[in-house]
């Protein structure tokens, strides 16, 4: 769907423009003239009056009604059906029909909604936790934490009010149980795969809690199927999201392949007969064409698709037999599959 985008005017105030050019204070008067306004997210767009109120309108032009005397100070875009807003008594949540969740309390500080959850901050309490959209609340105040990506979250406990547990950072499922811990760092999820480190340096854990054992020097998040690595002999590397280990040209090379697909046809030689080089090549097309699906129109997806894959049939045919029969026999051991 596209959206309405924000228009300023003459006089430097705003209002929305639609898709076909037309103005929401053209067609519908001063009511859509705004001091400020924001792109549509989720639905709604985050707007500030003239008189300074902070609002919401929907794309069908309906404004926010919130509870009798309750005022919007400050507000973030919604997400996952809720924006987090700031009133007089405190920092919520509200969802597009202006209703706060139920049974939750004011918080110091609130964030966005990601998996269902959203990271807050009590300083009564001691520290952040999390709510659900149902207004649970996890029980366990933390020291830090970060916010809820691909069903997973780090958080590092508190001690007590302002005291931090050092080096034990920890990962929450989507349940709010503990997952794993005692890592030094723990970072988001990304691609499937949590960054940490440990006393002997870093290294991944996936979404089955297990941890590759590897100690590198430094390393980045995955980022189309390959992260970035130092070996502790200072050696640039790239890891794949099979777990393997890649030098830096080849790593280099298989980069080039998300913004190329076709890219994979030139480096044919260097492939060779590495099925292990072909398989991680043909993940990042696959992720790419994902990534970019609604770019297109169903038919000319479908188009894309079978042209590449028959290219790379007749490229790699070989290869491409061999991936199919480790696949036939990954699907009857699940132990083989990563």
């Amino acid at each position: 769907m596209e959206y309405p985008i924000p228009k300023r005017l003459i006089n430097g105030e705003y209002t929305f423009q639609n898709p076909d050019g037309t103005l929401w204070s053209k067609l519908y008067g001063a009511k859509f003239i705004f001091k400020e306004a924001y792109k549509f997210v989720d639905g709604m767009a985050r707007v500030k009056l003239k008189n300074d109120t902070i609002t919401f309108v929907s794309t069908n032009r309906k404004f926010l009604k919130l509870p009798l005397f309750e005022k919007i100070l400050g507000a973030s875009d919604f997400s996952e059906g809720y924006a987090a807003i700031v009133t007089k008594k405190g920092c919520t949540y509200v969802d597009k029909n202006g209703r706060y969740i139920k049974g939750a309390p004011m918080f110091d500080a609130v964030y966005d909604f990601h998996d269902g959850f959203a990271k807050v901050l009590s300083h009564a309490k001691g520290g952040y936790t999390y709510i659900g959209k149902r207004g649970q609340v996890l029980k366990r105040m933390l020291y830090e934490c970060g916010e809820y990506h691909e069903g997973f979250a780090w958080v590092k406990y508190t001690l007590g009010i302002g005291e931090a547990d050092d080096e034990n950072y920890s990962y929450y499922d989507s349940d709010g149980n503990i997952i794993a811990n005692s890592f030094v760092k723990a970072f988001d999820f990304c691609e499937g795969f949590g960054r940490v480190q440990t006393p002997s340096g870093w290294t991944f854990m996936d979404k089955n809690c297990q941890v590759l054992n590897a100690a590198f020097k430094s390393a980045e998040d995955f980022k189309n199927c390959l992260a970035k690595v130092v070996t502790q002999n200072d050696e640039v590397k790239y890891l794949d999201k099979f777990f393997g280990i890649w030098s830096q040209e080849i790593g280099e090379e298989l980069q080039k392949i998300y913004d190329q697909p076709n890219y994979i046809f030139e480096i044919k030689d260097k492939i060779g007969s590495n099925r292990h080089l072909l398989k991680i090549a043909l993940a990042i097309i696959k992720k790419k064409i994902v990534d970019t699906k609604d770019n297109f129109s169903p038919d000319r997806y479908k188009e894309k698709i079978d042209d590449i894959n028959k290219k790379i049939v007749e490229t790699f045919p070989e290869l491409i037999k061999e991936l199919k029969d480790e696949k036939r026999v990954n699907t009857k051991d699940e132990d083989l599959e990563r």
